[in-house]
């Protein structure tokens, strides 16, 4: 009987809940309602062991004594692309017809994609749907058995926050859904115009959603009144079409965004001038019009870039512009050395943002612009990125009667030469010592995707530079309790957990290390391409500018860079600090790859797939198990070698990551994408529009248990 009361109360207060703060149409009075949450409050606490997770009083959560945690996401959240005005609209529309068309016609009439729709249907169907881009912050929500377990951030779409004690304070957020499944959705966290009025601290609503969100007192995120609209769910495979999951989700009593279906361009852009005419009106802020192919099957085949969907756009509306003064132009100096001048300027409101700075990229810019010191300029700020100058405003006797600028001679930073050198627009400090190079290098080298050493911040590679305790990136792992208590006035606990990455970051795989080092032109994928050709740091400094330039992918700027970096003394004094503190030990020929434990059968010790004793599990107590390559393993006799390798889909055996690691340790090559010299395609769960391509291009496809049994060949 008590059970059946509070079950009753939970459900009658969450259907009270969704018709108030997502159909915005309450069906009781404030007091009726909380009479019954009382009511509920009451009954929970007299009964302890019969509070649930999804109870309506279970949303505020205690204080959280530790940063949030990061959460790599099982699907990518790819950022969307933008396009500004009709030409690009039509142009972004073109692309898919092309696409499609060509989907038509290289295929026969009984070819289905994932055995959906014959692709061979009329590619007038193509069909899009159109909804307002939240300008908020993306989440992730997943759901098990209808009961809300977790939230992640974007973040930098491949790892986010978990922020789910801070989500559930989101009144509409569902904390159970009208039906018992597992599902992950994908929305957009916000703070009503209404809410941000009551607050004087935040530059604009997202920026308040934002901050509210990663509150580490659960207490004052509820305060803050977010509101959540959902905009998808990720590997849901009932329903063929955009539409079709967004009227589902809506039954499942998530908010969805106002969302329409249109075909032809003169549909689409009326509903984006729509938009933008409303955008005022609303209660929420938007940046501009989501427009997505609706059909699923279409969607797979178009595929993705490594940042965005080539299924979807943003189109964004006019660009906003204001009027302000050039008060200085200053230089900045990064990590390579490049002089960037920078516009400061007179503070102006732009986009609900108070704007102090413009780019101005580079003298060229500045010269063709004609920007001076004292002129009023017009600027703008387009997709979301750093302001710039679009034009100087001033009269034309006031404007000239200002002085032209002039790129600096001597860096402003370390008073070294600066020069413009051939084929190049940029001007470069050559000082081989310059400060805010060394800022931006251990910067870059700290960073996620490279050394990954967190606790390594601005205001502390500030500080380390200045006073002279770190004069390059190797004597980050030279750092020690007595100079970062006593020298950078850091207490314990930091210092601690900073030398902890620090000692951490030695075992980042090789492609992460070099990738870390800052050589000019290798970006993370280059870095990866010549991680599977060098297994070591000796390899690659030994390699010739002929061998590199064999390598598929290194053009000549690329190879004569590395050459040039790799026979700087300089370099190799760096290189030897850090070979001296074991950052490179894990990148020897003989390369541990660790595997979680519960991937091991605890019977055998061996990995799932493999037959003999060719791989081994050592001993050791950590919660991670060492799996070693025999090093009498011929690499040249290995069925891996020199071949190209693409991913697709989900691993369930050994993350894509470690699987990656594999192929390389016998010297094969890791592709982003499928191509005429691809030779395996290696297929996991959900695959994406790759397994498309390498069936059309006829690439071996491997299932995972097939590619687990050719490494131990």
């Amino acid at each position: 009987m008590l059970e059946s009361r509070i079950k009753k109360l939970r459900d009658q207060i969450n259907d009270y809940n969704y018709h108030y703060y997502i159909l915005n149409d309450p069906k009781v009075s404030d007091a009726e309602y909380d009479i019954l949450f009382r009511e509920l409050q009451d009954l929970e606490k007299e009964n302890p062991d019969l509070i649930t997770s999804d109870s309506p009083t279970q949303r505020v959560g205690s204080i959280s004594d530790n940063q949030f945690s990061h959460v790599e996401h099982r699907v990518p959240m790819l950022s969307l692309g933008n396009i500004f005005g009709q030409d690009e609209l039509s142009a972004f529309l073109e692309r898919i017809r092309k696409n499609i068309a060509n989907l038509h016609s290289n295929q026969d009439d009984t070819t289905k994609i994932n055995s959906g729709k014959n692709i061979n249907d009329n590619i007038s169907d193509i069909t899009y749907l159109i909804e307002p881009k939240i300008d908020g912050l993306s989440v992730s929500l997943l759901y098990k058995k209808g009961i809300f377990v977790q939230g992640i951030t974007r973040g930098d779409g491949f790892k986010g926050e978990d922020v789910t004690a801070n989500l559930r304070t989101v009144r509409s957020l569902p904390l159970r859904l009208s039906e018992d499944i597992d599902i992950e959705v994908r929305g957009e966290i916000y703070l009503k115009r209404s809410e941000f009025a009551k607050y004087n601290n935040f530059a604009n609503c997202r920026n308040a959603a934002a901050g509210s969100l990663r509150q580490l007192d659960p207490k004052v995120t509820a305060q803050r009144k977010l509101d959540l609209f959902v905009y998808g769910a990720i590997n849901f495979t009932s329903y063929d079409k955009e539409n079709e999951i967004m009227s589902y989700l809506q039954k499942l009593r998530f908010p969805t965004v106002d969302f329409k279906i249109a075909k032809s361009y003169d549909d689409i852009y009326q509903l984006c001038k729509n938009w933008e005419i409303r955008k005022n009106n609303l209660d929420y802020d938007i940046d501009g019009v989501v427009i997505k192919v609706n059909d699923f099957n279409y969607q797979k085949y178009l595929g993705s870039t490594s940042r965005n969907p080539r299924s979807a756009t943003a189109y964004k509306f006019s660009v906003e512009q204001a009027e302000t003064q050039i008060k200085d132009i200053i230089i900045q100096v990064g990590r390579t050395g490049v002089l960037t001048p920078v516009a400061i300027l007179d503070p102006t409101n732009l986009s609900g943002t108070l704007v102090s700075r413009a780019t101005l990229h580079n003298l060229d810019d500045i010269y063709r612009k004609d920007v001076r010191i004292g002129d009023k300029v017009l600027i703008q700020r387009a997709g979301e990125v750093i302001p710039a100058v679009v034009r100087v405003i001033s009269l034309p006797n006031i404007h000239e009667s200002y002085q032209k600028f002039e790129m600096p001679t001597m860096c402003p930073e370390c008073g070294s030469v600066v020069a413009k050198l051939p084929e190049e627009v940029a001007y470069r400090c050559l000082g081989i010592s310059c400060p805010a190079q060394l800022k931006g290098q251990i910067q870059h080298f700290a960073s996620r995707k490279a050394a990954d050493i967190r606790g390594l911040g601005t205001s502390l590679i500030e500080q380390i530079v200045n006073k002279q305790i770190v004069k390059d990136i190797s004597d980050i792992y030279y750092l020690n309790e007595h100079l970062l208590i006593d020298i950078a006035r850091l207490g314990k606990k930091s210092v601690q957990n900073l030398l902890n990455s620090i000692n951490k970051s030695k075992n980042r795989p090789w492609y992460s290390l070099l990738f870390a080092l800052g050589i000019r032109f290798v970006g993370e994928y280059t870095a990866e391409v010549i991680a599977g050709h060098y297994q070591s740091i000796d390899d690659l400094m030994a390699a010739t500018e002929e061998e590199l330039l064999a390598i598929n992918t290194i053009g000549p700027k690329v190879a004569k860079s590395i050459i040039a970096t790799c026979r700087d003394q300089k370099f190799k004094n760096i290189v030897k600090k850090l070979q001296k503190a074991k950052v490179f030990a894990s990148t020897d020929k003989d390369e541990i790859i660790e595997i979680p434990i519960k991937e091991i059968s605890v019977s055998t010790g061996k990995l799932p797939g493999f037959e003999d004793d060719t791989f081994f599990v050592s001993n050791t107590t950590s919660e991670e198990i060492n799996l070693l390559n025999n090093s009498n393993i011929n690499n040249t006799d290995h069925p891996f070698f020199e071949k190209n390798f693409v991913f697709t889909g989900t691993l369930n055996s050994v993350d894509r990551e470690r699987a990656k690691q594999l192929v390389r340790s016998f010297k094969g090559n890791i592709q982003n994408t499928v191509g005429k010299n691809t030779d395996y395609l290696v297929l996991g769960a959900n695959p994406g529009s790759k397994y498309n391509k390498a069936q059309q291009l006829s690439v071996s496809i491997l299932t995972e248990e097939k590619f687990l049994n050719m490494v131990n060949k």
